[in-house]
């Protein structure tokens, strides 16, 4: 079957938001086997989510819970789009129809006999929207036939679902605007608005490389079709990621060879919290941390091929200086600080780190000395030795007691191989042992790690204050230089 799309029929609900009231909140957390909430916890969160009895247009909640509550709605339509041989799409009250038939099934819409250029939805279409509870605008439905420019949903569907080059080169613009400046525009009605949330950015390119790059596949297919994240996109994603993570974060950000590391660190700095108030700050009772780190979401491993082991870091180091030269220096730039396990892994980059960076040979995987400055805001920092043991990773500066306990009749492996099943997982002992069963008494080696973090911080401080004052120093006459 060709992906070519002749026709496009779109139709929207009438007060989609406003016809999901309470009672069909509440009803749905109660029943749906997926959740089958307590009546006070459903009656609760349905409070939590309504206003004037009913979604509110504007509120983050309203778009989840909708498409929870629509769920029946797309089942429904999907089963008749198959059966009738039709695509199936929908965002929010927006929904589209199309089809590479030559002739659009009656069993959807057909023509007004009356009038060739007025389309009348078929009753089974109509009855499927009713009994899930919503209801047609009529004043909304057209049908686009092919030979125009078809949009829907935002979306150019012509030959395929696509993104208007128009709005591709307007994010572009945006971006680059950003990495120059610090700063870019949106519109907001008739006027330009002055942003600097990143959050802004990410969202409207992370949707183009969605559509161009058909996530909405399954990965078999995509595989098998051969779709990819383009290569401009790609490119200008992992810019906006650099950007975001190591020239303008807003705190200290720490590197980790794992997402295991990144909860061990979560845990210890939580629980040494009073040793360390640098580190982090009370707030509402709660603690929350003054450092932050990059997560590594298949996101960030797929574009900054980061976050997987020390090995991974050898291009990323071997084209940090020329990257960042590729930014407006920041108002206000904070360390970036590497943090790897010393041990072998440690010796993988050790002749990038010297070749790219002039690093002293004395620094090596078991030396004593932790933390190197490498180059301007980045720091290189090793897990620290522990007793005599010379090569060490996270895992080494837990206490043996937290070490020793069990889930179940399991052990904790922190090499478990694949088929072990007398052992558990560092991501299960992260989440299950260490979010869940530690004192602070569990973190000894911890101390002279998170010492570390404070030393760079404040190393990093000193020189920027230093930097600030050879500046503004008033230079030297040259007769006071006689």
């Amino acid at each position: 079957m060709s992906s070519f799309v002749y026709n496009s029929l779109n139709l929207d609900l009438e007060n989609f938001f406003g016809t999901i009231n309470f009672g069909r909140v509440r009803g749905y957390f109660l029943k749906d086997k997926n959740f089958e909430l307590d009546p006070k916890i459903a009656t609760w969160i349905s409070q939590l989510v309504c206003y004037n009895n009913q979604l509110p247009q504007g509120s983050p909640c309203s778009p989840v819970v909708s498409n929870l509550v629509g769920h029946i709605l797309d089942v429904r339509l999907v089963r008749l789009a198959k059966l009738n041989k039709v695509f199936y799409t929908r965002y929010a009250d927006d929904i589209t129809f199309s089809t590479n038939l030559l002739k659009f099934p009656r069993k959807v819409a057909y023509q007004d006999p009356k009038d060739s250029g007025k389309w009348v939805l078929a009753n089974t279409l109509t009855e499927e929207i009713r009994r899930a509870g919503f209801q047609i605008n009529s004043n909304k439905t057209r049908m686009q036939i092919a030979g125009s420019r078809q949009e829907t949903t935002g979306l150019v569907v012509n030959s395929k679902v696509n993104i208007s080059q128009k709005k591709y080169r307007q994010v572009r613009s945006m971006c680059h605007r950003l990495f120059q400046e610090g700063e870019f525009f949106i519109k907001v009605g008739d006027q330009l608005e002055r942003q600097t949330d990143l959050r802004i950015l990410e969202g409207q390119l992370g949707h183009i490389r969605y559509v161009r790059g058909r996530f909405d596949l399954p990965e078999e297919i995509r595989k098998e079709l051969g779709y990819t994240t383009p290569e401009g996109i790609a490119k200008l994603y992992a810019r906006l990621l650099f950007y975001k993570f190591f020239v303008a974060p807003e705190i200290p950000i720490i590197v980790t060879e794992g997402k295991t590391d990144i909860s061990y660190l979560k845990s210890a700095i939580k629980n040494l919290f009073s040793d360390y108030p640098q580190l982090a700050r009370k707030d509402d009772n709660k603690i929350k941390l003054n450092v932050s780190f990059v997560n590594p979401t298949s996101t960030v491993t797929e574009f900054l091929k980061i976050g997987i082991s020390s090995s991974h870091l050898i291009p990323f180091l071997k084209k940090f200086k020329r990257n960042r030269l590729r930014y407006h220096p920041p108002k206000n730039p904070m360390p970036i600080i590497l943090l790897v396990d010393n041990d072998s892994g440690f010796r993988s980059i050790e002749k990038t780190l010297i070749a790219n960076y002039g690093l002293d040979k004395s620094f090596k995987y078991n030396a004593v000395k932790d933390w190197e400055r490498m180059h301007e805001n980045l720091y290189l920092l090793k897990t620290p030795i522990v007793g005599e043991k010379l090569h060490t990773r996270m895992e080494d500066l837990f206490s043996d007691r937290i070490k020793m306990l069990k889930l179940g009749n399991k052990n904790f492996d922190p090499d478990k191989k694949h088929g072990d099943e007398t052992t558990f997982t560092k991501h299960m002992f992260a989440e299950y042992v260490v979010k869940r069963r530690s004192r602070s008494s569990d973190f000894p080696g911890f101390h002279k790690l998170l010492a570390s973090i404070n030393e760079i911080i404040a190393d990093y401080q000193s020189i920027r204050l230093d930097s600030r004052k050879s500046v503004t120093a008033p230079s030297q006459s040259p007769s006071s230089r006689l």
